[in-house]
């Protein structure tokens, strides 16, 4: 049997000027000096679009050797900016090594309404959940289209979808006084392309959701860009919301690495699952496309991207790919999803049914971890974690099997390609 592994995603080149830029991120031999010169042979490009020309000076003294400081400041404070500019030393998530790189992102219109609309109801929405108020903990989430970019986000075949600043950019010195510059931005296009190439196109052959086709398949596109900035605002919100949140400083989820990581997103995604249906009213239509696309995403594309079809298993050093396989075995394990004609069904009242008391278990044991220690809290997460992935997926943070229930599914998550290649044209 064949298996496609990478797609093409061929985004939108909307500055072709940059391609000297890209190139010289290209050779074997990178050179700061060659890329300074470069830059500065674009600079007015991108000065036409709104980029300060006091950051493209920075970047030229970071690239000299005198500190990458002036630079991370002026792209943290070009919070919904129409065009965004940064090259230096960068990651593509928490753990990784800085590499030279560049990012050039045009905000994404559709946005700003949505995300208003999360941030003035974060009451209600906190009310509904968890009894009390969320929090974004003073982060700005904002979406961003590369437009044209090198390094470790291009290189990453559509992994890493998030810049955290100034955490994951720059190497300077974090102090308290860079917390107030925190922005999540999330690049919308590559997850639009992840999530039709690689998701959306194998649903229509392969999932159902009561019965139908799911609602992404029969919406419009904008109604599908919209839904997936809800998604990812609401999940955004959720990481600091809760017993736990994930942005206390005396909370070591992030310290655990990806011993809790697939656990934390998978809080986070059936949380915003839940939190659609009780908020339905509040965002309309949008909130079961986002619901529909969230199956689709967890089901299809986040087990697949790290399955292992010799050893008939899933490597989960990848938070996304742990993520997807703890959906699946929850759900086939509580029979919401059925096989036939080589499609997978999903029934959604059993799906919230299972959702509802998987994360009460889940919030039980933060609530009571809340008030202990950073190292009791370790051990406590540390040890629902394992237990979690041995109940649903027999594995351990190294890899996961499938479960009895999921055996069908393995011949149709072995044709699914894993990765996207990143090419602007």
């Amino acid at each position: 049997m064949n298996r496609t592994e990478f797609v093409a995603a061929n985004l939108p080149n909307k500055a072709k000027y940059c391609n000297q830029l890209v190139k010289q991120f290209n050779t074997n031999k990178l050179q700061e000096q060659d890329i300074s010169k470069a830059l500065a042979n674009i600079a007015e490009n991108f000065i036409d679009h709104g980029i300060d020309k006091f950051q493209i000076e920075s970047i030229m003294e970071g690239l000299s050797g005198n500190g990458w400081e002036k630079a991370v400041n002026v792209f943290s404070k070009s919070k919904g900016l129409n065009f965004n500019l940064f090259l230096g030393p960068m990651r593509a998530m928490e753990g990784k090594p800085l590499q030279l790189g560049f990012l050039f992102l045009e905000k994404h219109p559709l946005y700003p309404d949505i995300v208003k609309k999360v941030e003035d109801h974060v009451e209600e929405i906190g009310e509904c959940i968890f009894g009390q108020p969320c929090s974004f903990h003073n982060r700005h989430v904002e979406y961003y289209n590369i437009i044209s970019g090198a390094g470790p986000f291009i290189n990453a075949n559509g992994e890493y979808i998030a810049l955290f600043t100034p955490f994951y950019i720059g190497n300077i010195k974090l102090t308290a006084e860079w917390l107030p510059l925190r922005r999540s931005i999330i690049f919308h296009n590559l997850i639009q392309a992840r999530f039709e190439i690689l998701s959306m196109s194998c649903a229509e052959k392969g999932l159902r959701i009561n019965g139908k086709l799911p609602l992404f398949l029969t919406c419009t596109r904008e109604q599908i860009e919209q839904a997936i900035i809800l998604w990812l605002t609401l999940h955004e919100l959720f990481h600091g919301s809760g017993p736990l949140p994930l942005f206390d400083s005396s909370v070591p989820k992030l310290k655990l690495g990806r011993k809790y990581s697939g656990i934390e997103e998978m809080r986070v995604d059936m949380t915003v699952w839940l939190a659609l249906s009780k908020c339905r009213e509040l965002f309309g239509e949008l909130a079961a496309i986002a619901q529909h696309i969230i199956l689709a995403e967890r089901l299809i594309r986040s087990p697949s991207s790290n399955f292992d079809p010799a050893k008939r298993i899933v490597d989960s050093y990848s938070s996304d790919s742990e993520n997807g396989m703890l959906w699946l075995s929850a759900l086939a394990k509580n029979t919401c999803i059925s096989f036939s004609n080589e499609k997978i069904d999903i029934d959604t009242v059993k799906t919230e049914a299972v959702l509802i008391n998987l994360l009460n278990d889940i919030y039980q044991m933060e609530s009571f971890a809340a008030n202990k220690t950073e190292k009791e809290i370790a051990a406590i997460l540390i040890q629902a974690a394992t237990q979690l992935r041995n109940d649903l997926c027999m594995g351990d943070n190294n890899f996961m099997q499938f479960s009895p229930e999921l055996k069908k599914y393995q011949e149709y998550i072995f044709e699914l390609p894993k990765r996207l290649t990143v090419n602007f044209i």
